[in-house]
């Protein structure tokens, strides 16, 4: 991932994850990459939820959508940051 990435190309990679490991891989880098950019760690954990979340009405089926709810915790009481980091 660069900086140059246009929100499209990330968009795109994460509507192409259909398992839950290559999800959480992502997520995780994703969220080095915001922390190498300068972003500290609870933002970048924010960000990188936000852009999956926003995935969510670009065209995911119903599994996808309910993979990604596991791995950016939706709806649960723990800390996506703790999870990340």
């Amino acid at each position: 991932m660069t900086a140059e990435a246009p929100l499209s190309t990330i968009n795109g990679r994460i509507l192409s994850i259909a398992d839950e490991e290559q999800a959480r891989r992502f997520l995780h880098d994703y969220v080095a990459f915001l922390e190498g950019e300068g972003e500290p760690h609870d933002i970048a954990v924010e960000i990188a939820r936000s852009e999956v979340a926003w995935c969510f009405a670009e065209g995911m089926t119903r599994q996808q959508r309910a993979m990604w709810e596991r791995v950016i915790h939706l709806g649960r009481p723990q800390s996506l940051a703790a999870a990340v980091g």
